[in-house]
């Protein structure tokens, strides 16, 4: 009874504030993004600029900033639909795992424009989401890379903080530069990134870049490439040098459709 309650005043609340937020949009242009100011109090999200390959579909990390609990947070996202089409946003997996542990997370708020150019999401969370155990990645949006090659696109995004711009760089048919160990794309090699290797090898999880997640370069991803970058995470071991390039070495891996790169 007091969780239908509860998911009554939810459903009440998101419709307040989207009503709201739809009433400080200006007026003209697409998607759900335009005119949103900061709301003060909720958790910071942030999406990193990143570089992609035109005429392919990647996901790009909402992220977490900062290792504060999380109670709630707040994304308007719009783009033009004809450079980046906004195909879904979903939650990460660190996100799966805190419903797996006991979390109790309102999914209704998730929505994605029908015309593919915007997306909104509005969490509470019950207890609070720790980034320090679950990982920075919150959610992921899945676009479809439209613009073309030498071009630039943008994701227009409003958070806690007001109203910001993701820079899409996109490339031809070359893999983009990418950082040996970065496999979650979020700019830095850390635990998050071994948890999502981790994934990707024994949960069959999505990746942008193979070679990103190849630690040792020799061609194929393994347990020792987790082995690897855990011991260059804690025990200074070779692997990750936190630098941005192209792979030295031919391999069968399947190019990067997108990294955190420049």
């Amino acid at each position: 009874m007091r969780r239908n309650a509860f998911t009554l005043v939810l459903a009440i609340g998101i419709v307040g504030l989207t009503a709201t937020l739809t009433s400080a949009q200006p007026t003209g242009g697409g998607g759900t993004g335009g005119g949103i100011i900061g709301i003060p109090g909720m958790t910071e999200l942030a999406i990193p600029d990143m570089t992609a390959v035109s005429g392919t579909v990647v996901d790009i990390p909402i992220n977490i900033v900062g290792d504060d609990p999380v109670f709630d947070a707040m994304m308007v996202i719009s783009t033009d639909a004809s450079q980046l089409q906004v195909l879904d946003l979903t939650l990460s997996e660190g996100l799966e795992q805190y419903i797996d542990d006991g979390g109790d997370l309102p999914t209704c708020d998730i929505i994605v424009e029908a015309t593919g150019d915007g997306a909104f999401l509005f969490m509470f969370m019950q207890p609070a989401y720790d980034p320090t155990i679950y990982g920075e990645e919150y959610m992921v949006l899945s676009v479809s890379i439209n613009a073309p090659a030498g071009t630039t696109a943008e994701i227009n995004y409003s958070a806690s903080t007001g109203e910001e711009v993701a820079t899409i760089t996109v490339s031809g048919d070359s893999e983009p530069p990418f950082m040996r160990g970065d496999t979650n794309n979020d700019s830095n090699c850390d635990i998050t990134d071994a948890v999502k290797l981790l994934d990707i090898l024994f949960q069959g999880a999505e990746n942008n870049c193979h070679d990103a997640a190849d630690i040792d370069d020799n061609g194929s991803l393994e347990v020792t490439d987790a082995v690897l970058l855990l011991a260059a995470l804690f025990q200074s071991g070779p692997g990750v040098d936190e630098t941005c390039g192209s792979d030295p070495t031919a391999d069968t891996l399947p190019d990067c459709l997108a990294t955190a790169c420049p």
